[in-house]
């Protein structure tokens, strides 16, 4: 069998003041999800004023390392490193105080990430070389040393094609190697070639989508999928 072929994070448990993340095994023969009891569940309360938690996460498929945005209303979002054991570094403050929905990291280095300005519109970020960012030992440094973005390009969201509730961005590839952001949103698949992410179009016509028929998104779920790459991480 293939067993199990990637993690997931599940961001926002627990309450105001004690936000949680705990980590879960994708189990391709047994076709569930099962907790990863070996990983420890990270409280976030400890962290700035305590009311941070887990927004995106994406892997790397190059490194096999994890990240994920801490965010709250008002405040930029802060980007954390996983490494396979679990352990968590802060690396820096995103740009801007939006709500950061969803992310991925292309196999040549940088990290992608949708940030929603309310319901009406928002942009598409992207980090270089997000690996070669240094770790910072707090979180109130991290909060105050800003990480720029490479590129941004604004989107219009109020004709579809935002990944909203809490899905999240996922890489894929097709048989010619070229990369995909992918997302389902309620029973559509939507993607879009990483290498034309910067077009200048917007709205619906910005991700080309797919009408799945059968999928029935819950869109109440608070899970931030780490789309595997066939690491078991």
């Amino acid at each position: 069998g293939t067993g199990s072929v990637g993690m997931m994070i599940h961001e926002a448990g627990g309450t105001a003041g004690a936000y949680t993340s705990t980590f879960h095994r994708i189990n391709a023969d047994t076709n569930t999800i099962d907790a990863a009891t070996d990983f420890a569940t990270i409280n976030w309360g400890s962290v700035g004023d305590g009311n941070w938690r887990m927004s995106a996460v994406a892997s790397d498929p190059v490194s096999g390392m994890a990240y994920g945005i801490l965010y709250q209303p008002g405040e930029s979002g802060v980007l954390v490193r996983f490494d396979q054991d679990g352990d968590y570094e802060f690396v820096g403050a995103l740009e801007g105080t939006d709500f950061f929905q969803a992310a991925v990291v292309a196999s040549d280095g940088p990290l992608i990430y949708s940030a929603a300005d309310g319901a009406s519109g928002g942009e598409v970020r992207s980090v270089a070389n997000v690996a070669d960012l240094a770790s910072i030992e707090d979180f109130a440094t991290a909060l105050t040393t800003t990480i720029s973005a490479a590129d941004s390009w604004t989107y219009n969201t109020n004709d579809g094609g935002f990944p909203a509730g809490n899905n999240d961005y996922g890489l894929v590839q097709d048989e010619n190697g070229q990369e995909f952001i992918a997302f389902v949103e309620d029973d559509h698949l939507r993607i879009r070639a990483v290498d034309e992410i910067n077009d200048a179009a917007t709205g619906d016509g910005y991700w080309e989508a797919f009408d799945l028929g059968l999928i029935d998104n819950d869109s109440d779920s608070s899970w931030q999928g780490l789309w595997g790459d066939g690491r078991n991480l």
